[in-house]
């Protein structure tokens, strides 16, 4: 709800960037999965490019958003 509030509001807005996300978000040890799809489809529907950092390995995340990793 936040972040869609964020983009309906912003009809300029570019690209969002989400620091600390798993912790913010108390998804921390948790699946991943429905969250990143539902942060997809937002991205998609608004048009906004959605960069999030999460602590986590490669590894550890669902298979399709493994293509999306920026390592730095």
């Amino acid at each position: 709800g936040f972040i869609c509030g964020i983009c309906s509001q912003d009809y300029d807005l570019e690209a969002m960037y989400l620091d600390g996300f798993l912790k913010i978000a108390k998804l921390e040890g948790q699946d991943i999965s429905d969250t990143l799809h539902q942060l997809n489809k937002v991205s998609e529907q608004f048009k906004v490019k959605i960069v999030i950092s999460v602590s986590m390995s490669t590894e550890e995340l669902p298979e399709f958003a493994r293509s999306m990793v920026i390592t730095v």
